[in-house]
C-alpha cells in the first residue's frame, strides 16, 4: 500500500508543482491586464515599450519568488524520494546479507556432510576388507592353524572401525538435522 501511494506521489508530484506555477503565471498576467486595462479603448501596450518593460518587471518580480519556491519544493520532494529509495536499498541489502549468510552456512554444512559421506564410505571399504580377513582367519582356525592372535587383532580393529563409522554417521545425521530440521534418528 505504501509503494502504491509512493508511486502515485512520484507520478503526480512534479506535475502538480508545474501546474501550480503555470496557474500563478496566468493569474499574475490576468491581474496585470486588469490593472492596466487591456482591451480598453486607447490602451494598447504594444505601442508603448515602457509599458512592456514595466509589465516584465512586475511579472518577473512576482513570479521569481514563486518559481524559486517551486524549485525549493521540487528539491525537497527529490530529496524525500531519494531518502525513500535509499531506505529501500538499505533494507534490500540487509535482506541480501542475511540470505548470503544463510547460503554460506548451508554450503559449509554441505561440505561437511560430503566429507562425512566420503569418510563413511572409506570406513565401509575397510570394514569389508577386515570381514574378508576375519573370514580367512576363521577358516584357517577351522583347518587347525593357530590364528587366535590374528583373529583377536582383526576383531579389535574391526570394532574400532565400526565405532568410527558410527560416529561419522551420527555427525552426518546431526548436520542433516541442523540443515533441515528433520529428526533422522530413525534412519
Amino acid at each position: 500500500m505504501d509503494q502504491t501511494k509512493s508511486k502515485s506521489n512520484a507520478t503526480y508530484g512534479p506535475a502538480v508543482v508545474v501546474a501550480c506555477v503555470f496557474a500563478i503565471m496566468v493569474f499574475v498576467g490576468v491581474l496585470y491586464a486588469a490593472k492596466v486595462g487591456w482591451g480598453a479603448p486607447g490602451s494598447c501596450l504594444a505601442a508603448d515599450a515602457n509599458a512592456w518593460g514595466t509589465f516584465g518587471d512586475y511579472f518577473g518580480g512576482l513570479l521569481n519568488p514563486v518559481v524559486a519556491l517551486a524549485a525549493l519544493a521540487l528539491l525537497a520532494w527529490s530529496i524525500h524520494i531519494q531518502k525513500a529509495t535509499l531506505d529501500a536499498t538499505r533494507e534490500e541489502l540487509f535482506e541480501t546479507r542475511q540470505t548470503l549468510a544463510a547460503q554460506a552456512r548451508s554450503s559449509q554444512q554441505l561440505v561437511a556432510l560430503n566429507a562425512y559421506t566420503v569418510l563413511i564410505a572409506a570406513e565401509d571399504i575397510q570394514i569389508q576388507a577386515l570381514n574378508k580377513l576375519l573370514d580367512k582367519e576363521k577358516l584357517a582356525k577351522d583347518l587347525g592353524e593357530d590364528a587366535d592372535g590374528n583373529i583377536r587383532t582383526l576383531t579389535s580393529i574391526w570394532n574400532r572401525k565400526k565405532n568410527t563409522r558410527a560416529s561419522y554417521v551420527a555427525s552426518a545425521k546431526k548436520i542433516l538435522e541442523d540443515t533441515s530440521g528433520v529428526d533422522t534418528s530413525e534412519a
